[in-house]
Order: structure tokens, then sequence, then C-alpha cells
């Protein structure tokens, strides 16, 4: 039977490395969402419109 093998140096941290990347992408797309949003939400206006 083998041992286990330690993955040091680059390897042993690369799905950190993709956790956070992915992580930081979602965070971005959530702010960019919430801004767009507040925008459209600033920009509806639901009064009728006047004839005259």
């Amino acid at each position: 039977m083998t041992a286990p093998t330690v993955h040091t140096g680059r390897r042993g941290t690369l799905g950190a490395d993709i956790a956070s990347a992915v992580l930081l992408i979602v965070i971005e797309l959530l702010g960019l969402a919430a801004v767009f949003f507040a925008w459209v939400l600033a920009n509806l206006d639901f009064a009728p419109e006047s004839t005259g």
C-alpha cells in the first residue's frame, strides 16, 4: 500500500484559488445586478400619462 501523496506548491492551492475567483465573480455579478435593479426602480413611473 502506498502512502497518500501530499500536493505541495502550486497544485496544493489551486482549488482554493479557483474557489476564491468564482466567489469574487459571483459577488461582482450580484453587485452589478443590484445596481441595475436600483436604476430600473428609480426610473419606473406608475403615474398615468396626462393627455392634453
